[in-house]
């Protein structure tokens, strides 16, 4: 876009290496192209929609919001009690079996250094 002006076509200004991808190509196959934008084609090639690199970081953070509710709910219904610290030894996931077999509250353990 160097030098263009208001007065420039569109065809002059506009991005022409396209990438393109298939409506049935699979998330993890496109994850790592290093792109901003991918025009996306059915079968027979015609254009179905836009995938932003936007869209791209929403569907892996909602994929991981989901996976750590998931785990959560798992920890939480486990009977054994779990304690999970991170490295510099913070609690940070304390279960209620965890409690239970303790006898300290979550809300007193997390954000705690593990004795």
């Amino acid at each position: 876009m160097n030098g263009a002006t208001f007065e420039a076509k569109i065809a002059e200004v506009m991005e022409k290496q396209l990438q393109t991808v298939r409506d049935d190509c699979l998330y993890k196959e496109i994850s790592a192209l290093p792109i901003e934008r991918l025009l996306v084609l059915d079968k027979n090639g015609r254009l179905v929609g836009i995938l932003s690199r936007l869209d791209l970081v929403k569907k892996i953070y909602d994929a991981l919001e989901m996976k750590e509710n998931e785990l959560e709910v798992m920890v939480k219904a486990l009977h054994n009690g779990i304690i999970a610290v991170d490295a510099k030894g913070i609690i940070t996931i304390y279960n209620p079996a965890a409690e239970r077999i303790v006898g300290v509250l979550a809300h007193d353990a997390l954000g705690k250094k593990l004795a």
